[in-house]
């Protein structure tokens, strides 16, 4: 992983590349965490995903704060879905992280935003340890697993939008860039 992060600050040459790769809690490690702890068998308690954005999550940007908003929103209705709905509560938040992501990415293209393969491969694993568990889910009923993974998505988000997404909203802001929904090209 420490390869990975100073392979991403070099890539970048830049002051926020070497902070983005210094301060980021990439999900492959918070999936690791998981991973042991299922393994070792031990309890861990939901935590309390509330539906509000926490104030030190707000970036000042009311469309990326809505869009947060509606993240914790989604994860919190999938970790509180009993076993009969989790599997649809689960895919309609991975549905809005696909879109979320990629609407971050098209924004960090745009402008040249230097951490942006960071960024986006930090999204990347996000969505591939998503997918990798849905595919447990579909396949073994796993709901335990998927309920584990939305608690260190919780944590991984809470790191990303400090780290990450504070820096790519910095660099927008300092463009002026509008941050709406950039349709993609055709």
């Amino acid at each position: 992983m420490r390869v990975r992060r100073r392979a991403c600050a070099e890539s970048t040459g830049t002051k926020i590349g070497e902070q983005a790769a210094a301060l980021a809690c990439t999900f492959e490690e918070a999936a690791r965490r998981a991973a042991s702890r299922i393994t070792n068998h031990s309890v861990l308690p939901m935590q309390d995903l509330s539906t509000e954005l926490a104030p030190e999550l707000k970036l000042d940007d009311p469309f990326v704060d809505a869009v947060h908003t509606e993240f914790v929103q989604l994860l919190d209705a999938a970790a509180r879905a009993d076993d009969a709905h989790f599997l649809q509560a689960y895919d309609v938040w991975m549905d809005h992280c696909r879109q979320h992501f990629e609407r971050e990415e098209r924004w960090m293209a745009s402008t040249k935003f230097g951490p942006q393969y960071c960024h986006a491969a930090d999204h990347n694993e996000v969505l591939k340890v998503a997918a990798d568990v849905r595919e447990k889910l579909a396949r073994d009923a796993q709901f335990e697993l998927g309920r584990r993974l939305l608690v260190e998505v919780a944590e991984w988000f809470d790191q990303h939008v400090r780290t990450m997404d504070s820096m790519m909203v910095s660099h927008l802001k300092m463009l002026n860039f509008a941050m709406v929904d950039v349709p993609t090209e055709a």
